[in-house]
């Protein structure tokens, strides 16, 4: 019985143990169940939050990104904007200069052909001539030689001894003036080389004889050293080509000078210049390939015309920039910009991973798995490596440095040898820098500044300098609030502070180039305070840069006058006019007289305003010219014409006095004759003379003296005759019908003496034992540009037969003698009375 109960209790015993068992094994299954379904749900919740992290940081980048791309696209927008404002605005000022000096000189050549006449009456020697010419050619700055040709193409004078004589009949710039005369015109000639192995272009005005025909011409050769200067002037950047073209296509100068360039012929398919003489337009920019130079390049060509001149074929300036070195400073903007976008791209990208691999950490220690986490710092340090930048970890205790290997590569040292304390630090550092380094550290320590960021120089491993940016934020403090730790980064920014002084040294050519321009250059605010001036703006207003920054067209330090010597109003200064209307002012004459001075100096001024990207004025630039010599000039010029119009007043009131001797002569010796026959020719002399007399009377009393009226002259002519034959008005009807007719003097003597002829016969043969009639003038001007000259009376007419070629008669002979003398017509019939008609052509203007 006793083995029995050890049985039973050993049973029950272990039926106790399995219950137990079974039960701490379904709690094992359930607490593994939990935990796997943990596990799961916080590995989806993970998934699902680096899946948005990773989302959001592609926005953020491509944002970014797109950002960048956008501000570059606007920058490189704005420099070639810029680009070609700077290029025009050089065009135009070397426009004004040139077509300045090619009014001057026209005004010179206008001037010799004037004085030819004086010249030759005064026989002047041609010894002395030359001498003239030789001192306007000195005088006038850009031409280089003055000659006077004849018909024949044969020099006869000029201001280089060694052209007298020579034939230049077969120049372009003879041939054309030769064959096609216009005394209005200026012709400009195509470049060519000329004797003394330069090349020129010649400016030519034609001279013409007493009859209007071609005498010759008078030119002045432009001196292309003297535009070369010019176009020096505004080149602003070495890349810059600066050509003055002839409007046929061929280059004049070049500035740079280009040996190979001058000469060449650019009017060719495609090329700018063919498409902006195409445009027809003044001005044009053009971007593409150069005929020229083959390279792609951005060009401004402008067409130098003048208001005041007619000329033959303008001249063409070009000034150009290359592509490539317009967008330099871009482009390296544009590397530093997206080199800086990368390696954020990069930091951000491995950050985010860092992160994300780091909350994977926890999970791969609970896991197991901590190989995975090596890995993901392994890839954090070649992250770090692709953006180039060292990273430092500093014991501010002991000065000892923990640096990545980029920190040491960025200075020239093996990592495995190099060891960063913070004296090895210091001492690398440039000199210069040390200073601005302390005080920017201090700042940072005192929390005048959130961070750590400065720039400096450290000295490589080779002795040259490289210079850094160096960020850093302090980790650690001790209870009184010392620094324990600092960590930051180092980054190489070498390439971008070249970049930054290549900028500044273009900025500083720049504002050489203004500092030197020939031409004053003012810059006002939009409340017309200056901003900016040039030394030369100074000079010529006579006060110094410091007496005109900040002042405003309300200070009294200088006063503005217009062209007649009266002051202008405030409303009236050019910065005014300029920030009210917001539009250009071009070539404002105006005089200028500071306080300290009692002269005028006269002055060309023109105005451009600049606007912000709302349209709002932000600066007014004026640029003015001192024109004081060409307008004393002018005035010199202005007086001797009215001198030599009083001297040519003075000379025909002095042909018409002494043929009013003559006259009276024939007058008092006509009445000692008792011969009616021979008494009747002295008469008809005696008003033929008056008749002449009469045109030289109407003509000093007219104000251009060129021409006299007829309508006046033929009612004057009348009452003459009518005085003279003692003409019984009551009986004979006189009409006319006479159009506002001038003749110049060539034409109005024997038109003169046509009427005279013609209505003394009517009045003393056409009506007869004073019979009535009707005597009909007309004198008119045709659409085809003739005059029409009748005379009708319905008198007794022409005796039948009568054929006026045939006849003895003096006044009839006269009459066709004279109407042949003016190239035209002269026509007598009798039907009814007596019908003369006379028709000439217009002589043209000029001629």
């Amino acid at each position: 019985m006793e083995q029995d109960l050890h049985r039973q209790t050993d049973r029950q015993t272990d039926r106790q143990t399995d219950r137990q068992t079974d039960r701490q094994t379904d709690r094992q299954t359930d607490r593994q169940t939990d935990r796997n379904a943990y596990m799961i749900e916080n590995k989806l919740y993970k998934t699902r939050k680096f899946v948005n992290q990773w989302l959001i940081l592609g926005i953020v980048l491509l944002a970014l990104g797109g950002s960048m791309c956008y501000s570059l696209y606007r920058q490189h927008s704005h420099i070639e904007a810029d680009s070609r404002e700077q290029l025009a605005t050089q065009a135009r000022v070397i426009d004004e200069n040139i077509r300045h000096q090619i009014t001057e000189a026209n005004l010179i050549l206008e001037g010799i052909r004037d004085d030819l006449p004086f010249w030759k009456k005064n026989k002047s020697d041609k010894a002395r001539i030359n001498w003239r010419l030789r001192a306007l050619s000195d005088a006038m700055q850009g031409v280089r030689t003055i000659n006077i040709l004849n018909a024949s193409g044969i020099t006869v004078a000029s201001n280089r001894d060694e052209l007298i004589g020579r034939n230049f009949s077969e120049r372009e710039y003879f041939k054309v003036p030769s064959q096609n005369p216009d005394i209005s015109m200026l012709y400009i000639s195509s470049p060519f080389k000329t004797i003394f192995g330069v090349w020129g272009i010649n400016l030519s005005r034609v001279i013409l004889g007493t009859k209007g025909e071609f005498a010759g011409i008078i030119t002045a050769t432009l001196d292309p050293e003297y535009f070369s200067v010019i176009l020096k002037s505004v080149n602003y950047a070495p890349d810059m080509r600066s050509y003055l073209v002839h409007s046929d296509g061929k280059v004049f100068v070049t500035a740079p000078v280009f040996k190979d360039i001058e000469g060449m012929d650019l009017a060719k398919p495609g090329s700018f210049f063919t498409r902006h003489i195409e445009s027809k337009q003044t001005s044009n920019l053009f971007k593409g390939l150069s005929y020229s130079t083959g390279e792609k390049r951005l060009a401004a060509l402008r067409t130098i015309k003048s208001d005041k001149l007619i000329l033959d074929k303008p001249l063409v300036v070009a000034v150009s920039r290359n592509l490539s070195s317009v967008s330099a400073t871009w482009r390296q903007e544009a590397l530093v910009q997206g080199g800086g976008c990368v390696a954020l791209a990069f930091v951000s990208v491995f950050g985010l991973h860092l992160y994300q691999r780091r909350e994977q950490k926890f999970r791969l220690i609970e896991t197991g798995y901590v190989a995975k986490l090596q890995e993901s710092e392994a890839r954090l340090v070649l992250a770090l490596r692709a953006a180039e930048q060292g990273i430092y970890d500093l014991d501010l205790r002991t000065g000892e440095a923990v640096v990545t290997p980029e920190y040491a590569l960025m200075l020239g040292y093996d990592p495995a040898e190099f060891h960063e304390t913070n004296a090895k630090w210091i001492e690398r550092l440039h000199p210069d820098d040390r200073e601005q380094v302390a005080a920017v550290y201090a700042a940072y320590v005192k929390g005048e500044v959130d961070e750590y960021k400065v720039e400096f120089r450290q000295k490589t491993k080779a002795g040259d300098w490289k210079w850094i940016l160096s960020i850093g934020k302090i980790m650690e403090r001790d209870e009184n609030g010392n620094p324990l730790r600092m960590v930051g980064t180092h980054t190489d920014i070498t390439e971008r502070k070249r970049a930054e002084e290549s900028l500044i040294k273009n900025e500083e050519k720049y504002r050489v180039l203004i500092e030197n321009h020939p031409s004053g250059l003012v810059v006002h605010g939009a409340d017309s305070s200056i901003q900016f001036c040039n030394s030369i703006s100074a000079d010529l207003l006579g006060l110094t840069k410091d007496q005109m920054i900040g002042k405003t067209a309300m200070d009294p330090y200088w006063c503005f006058f217009n062209e007649e010597g009266n002051p202008l109003s405030l409303d009236e200064y050019p910065v005014n006019r300029l920030i009210r209307s917001g539009e250009r002012i071009k070539n404002q004459i105006l005089g200028v007289r500071c306080q300290e001075k009692e002269k005028i100096r006269w002055m060309i001024c023109n105005g451009y305003p600049l606007f912000d990207e709302n349209g709002q004025l932000m600066q007014a630039i004026i640029t003015f010219s001192d024109i004081t010599d060409r307008k004393l000039m002018e005035e010199q010029i202005a007086r001797s014409l009215k001198e030599k119009e009083v001297l040519i007043k003075e000379i025909h009131h002095r042909v018409k006095n002494n043929m009013s001797v003559v006259s009276s002569l024939l007058s008092l010796q006509a009445r000692n004759i008792t011969d009616d026959s021979v008494r009747h020719f002295f008469e008809e002399s005696q008003q033929r003379i008056k008749s002449i007399a009469l045109v030289h009377e109407k003509l000093y009393q007219t104000k251009d003296l060129s021409a006299i009226s007829f309508k006046d002259y033929i009612k004057s002519i009348i009452s003459e005759i009518i005085s003279l034959y003692r003409i019984n008005t009551g009986l004979i009807t006189i009409e006319m019908d006479i159009e506002d007719i001038e003749l110049d003097l060539e034409s109005a003597v024997p038109c003169a003496l046509i009427i005279n002829e013609l209505l003394t016969n009517a009045f003393k043969y056409a009506f007869p034992d004073n019979r009535r009639g009707v005597l009909s003038v007309s004198f008119k001007e045709t659409e085809d540009n003739r005059f029409i000259l009748t005379i009708i009376d319905d008198g007794i007419g022409l005796p039948e037969g009568f054929d006026y070629k045939q006849a003895t008669s003096l006044g009839l002979q006269l009459v066709a003698g004279l109407a042949k003398q003016l190239g035209g017509t002269f026509q007598l019939k009798s039907d009814n009375g007596t019908e003369a008609v006379v028709v000439f052509a217009k002589k043209e203007q000029g001629n």
